[in-house]
């Protein structure tokens, strides 16, 4: 939650940006219940005529016609019971479980118009391209998370702390599939020849096991059994700058500070998945294949191998994939700036350097939408309104506003999003209850410290 990057109230939640801030808070203990978060962003399409605050009763789902590589990033986690428990002035403990999942998919420049939407007629707006090509890759997984937070060094100037997070990761859904090297060429009857191509595609088998039959809740349990589990690591050091002008006799309170600077590197490790049953990879195409034979072929699949068996019919070699395969998860570099002004107000800066690809060809990479953002804040134990300014992978600026009241955090990633009938899906939304010590001044009675000093 971009949001609460930085902020010494993010409590258990730091460990979203830096498992060393968990020791910024100024309470014993916090429990976030439950959150939720979700991003989307695409140049592809859109929702025609809706908005999160009004709509009409009828909404279109439309491509954005041009000559230009099209992109769909999505991400989403639900945070479930994160409880942080301040050991003493120097260490602090976290746990909590995530479920996160990443969708990111791209395609070369290629000619779209919403009016000629056939296979054919693509085809023909498309015969001087490039040879056009395309990919995606989706992992979603659940994660125990165990976090630990420890002060290296300290003085009267500021502190040095370092954090750690061991994820216990459990895959539940994985695919990937791309096109490459797809070549036509004009036939008599004006519809197009295919000539070349190249296509593959995976899947994790637990999918296999879905059985319209069978319940639910049966479905649901097989769905869940057998998927592999992994470790991944975050991990992270903070300098903490204390005011220059305070009279210390003891250590300040946690979120007592000019401004600090962390460093961290997230989400380091893999998913692994074995592939289902009809997960294969093509190359070249048959004779004859033409662009309405292949729309026909795929117009209406219900099943994986329906899919498979279309393209094994137009393929001009079709071999199974078998055995496992790994999505990274979105391994990043954080750097984020965070200061303190007089009344409660704050401004934080963060980078997020993103370490994977997507279009890389030799691995199976997830990434995170965020490259940049700035946060202006005004901040208290129980209140808080939040300006966060984002700018994406994409090169789009996203302009946020969340607020805090009590236990509850509400906030939108892009007020264009809410305004703008055309511009859903490029934001996103995120919601937060946390329960915190109700003492006197809601600060922790154990650390004995003084007030600043001017």
């Amino acid at each position: 939650m971009q949001a609460l990057h930085g902020s010494p109230f993010a409590g258990s939640m730091a460990t979203d940006y830096n498992p060393a801030g968990l020791l910024n808070a100024p309470y014993k203990w916090d429990v976030t219940i439950v959150g939720a978060q979700a991003k989307a962003i695409s140049n592809g399409f859109y929702l025609d005529k809706y908005s999160l605050l009004s709509s009409s009763d009828t909404v279109f789902l439309r491509g954005r016609g041009g000559y230009y590589s099209r992109y769909a990033h999505a991400s989403a986690t639900v945070n479930l019971f994160h409880i942080r428990y301040r050991i003493n002035k120097r260490n602090a403990i976290a746990v909590g479980g995530n479920v996160r999942s990443y969708l990111n998919a791209r395609t070369s420049r290629l000619f779209y118009s919403d009016d000629n939407n056939t296979l054919v007629s693509l085809a023909a707006q498309n015969l001087s391209s490039p040879t056009p090509a395309a990919s995606t890759i989706h992992s979603t997984w659940a994660e125990a998370v165990l976090s630990y937070a420890t002060v290296l060094s300290s003085n009267e100037r500021g502190r040095w702390q370092a954090g750690v997070s061991v994820n216990i990761m459990r895959a539940l859904s994985g695919g990937y599939a791309n096109m490459s090297n797809i070549q036509f060429t004009p036939a008599t009857n004006g519809d197009y020849v295919f000539t070349n191509g190249a296509a593959k595609y995976g899947y994790s088998n637990n999918y296999d096991r879905l059985d319209s039959n069978k319940s639910t809740m049966t479905n649901i349990k097989n769905f869940m059994t057998g998927m592999a589990m992994r470790v991944g690591l975050s991990a992270g050091v903070e300098y903490v700058r204390y005011w220059d002008e305070a009279v210390r006799t003891t250590d300040p309170w946690p979120d007592d500070y000019n401004w600090k600077l962390s460093l961290s590197l997230m989400d380091i490790g893999t998913n692994r998945f074995t592939y289902g049953t009809y997960s294969g990879s093509a190359s070249g195409v048959r004779a004859g294949v033409t662009a309405s034979t292949v729309q026909n072929k795929f117009d209406s699949l219900e099943r994986f191998r329906d899919f498979r068996d279309s393209l094994r019919s137009i393929a001009g070699s079709y071999s199974d994939l078998r055995g496992v395969f790994n999505v990274r998860n979105p391994t990043r570099l954080i750097v984020n700036f965070d200061k303190q002004f007089d009344n409660d107000y704050f401004i934080n800066a963060e980078l997020q350097l993103n370490l994977n690809k997507v279009d890389e060809t030799l691995r199976l990479n997830t990434r995170e939408l965020t490259i940049a953002a700035i946060t202006p804040r005004w901040e208290t134990s129980a209140w808080g309104v939040y300006l966060p300014i984002q700018y994406t992978i994409e090169g789009r600026t996203w302009v946020g506003l969340a607020g805090k009241a009590g236990p509850l955090l509400i906030g939108f990633h892009n007020l264009a999003n809410i305004l703008g009938k055309n511009s859903f899906p490029n934001a996103g939304a995120y919601v937060q209850l946390r329960i915190y010590p109700g003492n006197s001044n809601g600060k922790d009675k154990g650390l004995n410290c003084p007030p600043r000093a001017y």
